[in-house]
């Protein structure tokens, strides 16, 4: 039917402090667990549960992905002023740095234009004098870049300074840098450039400039998008909307922290429903849900550390190679298959072993090769099954 997902953040290892329970009333609060591991309800198979929300039993668990967090870059993009003063001969030119910057991820409308992709060209132009040096060259690259930035945008959307070669500041360096300001930028273009009086010329008399290519930019660090940070979360997952940023709002306690890092687990959960099915009578049903969880991961260890307390305890109920580390999970998570979904409720998958979708089906509704009568324990609810249910049917 569709996809069924919840998404839950976990702030803390213990019990939070909900409406009307606090630490002065309840002095046992350090014992109440945001998570645990029940090994008493049934001891063949251990259970993970999750404080009001959830529990997983290892024969229902299909998988489980993690993603860690992941710091956000902002581009970084430098240029060598060597080129230029070399093509500076007999008199002073004209130089130009032009810039293409893509959004990914944002909705920045000083980028709208009329693209698929937000995105919009920056070019600062120059004089470069018969007494420059590469130094004194991008001091004055900066300076007409920072001027024209705040008369047009009021603020910088790109930062610039000098720099040495491999985008490090320096206030003597010989390079210039570009920086982004934002996560969400992209750098597609840049190149450095000169103005050529006579680029284009034709018969005797006429001619026409323009700007010609010298180098292209290095880019020292493209931008990327973080992942787990509070600017994320609160992007993606908790909108700054008034219902959740209100005094004593909702779920208080999932409330991302700034500064915070958070890795992501999501856990494939399917479960054999029973005969309750619509497409045909006595269909069997399983729901297969995800499971999302924004652990926060502090850098501690196990006792002070939700993020991989959370390992521990997943480790424990589904084992030590059951989690399937993933960088995206857009792109990396793989596409279930019949025999995961078997497994996922004690099933080998192999036909014919006990626990597949057709023995189970064979187990409630009896087979016409045995005629056998249906368990007790797996036919429909509402039934008198004391004796069981004879069938003769054939599949």
């Amino acid at each position: 039917m569709f996809i069924f997902s919840t998404n839950t953040i976990i702030n803390s290892l213990n019990w939070p402090g909900f409406k009307q329970v606090n630490a002065e009333e309840h002095t046992d609060l350090e014992s109440k667990k945001r998570f645990w591991v029940d090994e008493t309800t049934n001891p063949d198979t251990k259970v993970l549960r999750i404080a009001r929300d959830f529990r997983f039993d290892k024969a229902n668990v299909v998988a489980v992905y993690k993603r860690s967090w992941e710091a956000p870059e902002h581009f970084k993009v430098t240029f060598d002023l060597s080129k230029l003063i070399a093509a500076r001969t007999t008199k002073e030119i004209v130089g130009r740095v032009e810039l293409y910057v893509r959004l990914s991820g944002s909705n920045n409308s000083y980028y709208a234009n009329d693209s698929v992709y937000k995105g919009k060209p920056f070019y600062v132009e120059f004089p470069v004098k018969m007494s420059d040096t590469d130094a004194t060259l991008a001091k004055s690259i900066v300076n007409i870049s920072k001027k024209y930035q705040n008369m047009v945008y009021e603020y910088p959307l790109i930062n610039v300074y000098t720099s040495n070669a491999q985008g490090v500041a320096d206030p003597a360096g010989t390079c210039v840098t570009f920086a982004g300001t934002d996560e969400y930028q992209l750098i597609t273009k840049a190149e450095l450039q000169y103005y050529d009086e006579v680029a284009r010329s034709y018969d005797c008399c006429a001619s026409f400039g323009e700007f010609n290519t010298l180098a292209d930019g290095i880019v020292v660090t493209q931008g990327e998008q973080g992942f787990g940070t509070y600017r994320q979360i609160m992007k993606d997952l908790r909108l700054p909307t008034a219902a959740n940023t209100r005094w004593d709002r909702i779920a208080i306690d999932e409330t991302p922290i700034p500064g915070a890092h958070y890795n992501e687990y999501i856990i494939y959960q399917c479960v054999n429903r029973g005969i309750m099915g619509s497409d045909a009578v006595g269909d069997l049903v399983k729901s297969r849900t995800h499971h999302v969880f924004y652990v926060l991961d502090n850098g501690g260890e196990v006792a002070t550390n939700p993020a991989k307390a959370f390992e521990e305890a997943l480790t424990k109920v589904i084992g030590n190679d059951a989690i399937k580390e993933v960088v995206d999970k857009d792109y990396d998570d793989v596409t279930l298959t019949k025999e995961d979904l078997d497994k996922s409720y004690g099933v080998s998958g192999a036909e014919g072993t006990s626990g597949t979708v057709k023995n189970i089906a064979n187990k409630a509704h009896g087979t016409n090769v045995e005629n056998q009568k249906a368990d007790p324990n797996t036919a429909p609810r509402g039934l008198d099954t004391a004796e069981g249910i004879e069938t003769n049917h054939k599949q």
